[in-house]
């Protein structure tokens, strides 16, 4: 009697992938018209993507991002004013 080697519907050997979305970064400037940086990853998850986004844009010059997929608009972050910690 055959067995049936795929597990979770993968072929033995190989693991289930997860099933990415295309997500289109958008860096923008503090005129929210200039774009610093565009680029477009493949994200698991759409959590993901966000979280990815809220990292970026705290590491960016930008002061806004849009994260759009498959025609809409996922995400729009601005960057929290920076209090000055001087005395």
């Amino acid at each position: 009697m055959a067995r049936d080697a795929r597990i979770g519907g993968a072929p033995f050997g190989q693991h289930p992938k997860p099933d990415f979305q295309s997500y289109r970064y958008t860096f923008l400037g503090p005129d929210h018209e200039q774009i610093i940086a565009a680029l477009e990853l493949f994200i698991a998850s759409e959590d993901a993507a966000c979280g990815l986004a809220n990292e970026l844009l705290r590491k960016s010059a930008a002061q806004y991002v849009e994260v759009w997929s498959a025609g809409r608009l996922v995400l729009s972050l601005v960057r929290p004013a920076q209090q000055d910690t001087r005395h």
